[in-house]
């Protein structure tokens, strides 16, 4: 079960970078006068079970890490014609965490804070955040 959620994670977030990252034929320059598109994911709180996330990388392309504990960081510097980034969170099956405790997921677009998710493990330790897009 874990193996088809991470499939159905990986696809949806796939497809949906797709629609963002396509190169537009008239390159008009960047309004906020910056080509940066930094992205840091943060994860922290008192979640004692694994983790497996899922982030884009530079090139379009989905990223997976296992076996995630907290605290956590990964940062990731796309190229200027890249328009939106994400990540998924999920418990692994196989380590979950108990009832009550909960995780954070902090993210940052060039240096500043622009999200921020609390979730709370349910009865059998497990906690999922769906992908999340973020635009640049």
């Amino acid at each position: 079960m874990n193996n088809k959620i991470s499939k159905s994670l990986a696809f949806l977030f796939l497809t949906s970078l797709l629609l963002f990252s396509c190169k537009k034929d008239n390159d008009k320059p960047n309004n906020s006068g910056s080509d940066k598109r930094k992205v840091k994911y943060e994860l922290s709180g008192n979640f004692t079970g694994k983790l497996l996330v899922v982030t884009s990388t530079n090139t379009g392309a989905l990223q997976q890490f296992n076996g995630v504990a907290l605290p956590w960081t990964k940062e990731i510097q796309y190229d200027k014609n890249v328009m939106a980034a994400g990540a998924g969170v999920q418990t692994e099956n196989e380590n979950r965490g108990v009832a009550g405790q909960t995780f954070t997921l902090k993210v940052y677009i060039n240096n500043k804070l622009k999200d921020t998710k609390t979730v709370t493990a349910d009865a059998n330790g497990m906690i999922n955040i769906s992908m999340a897009f973020y635009t640049f």
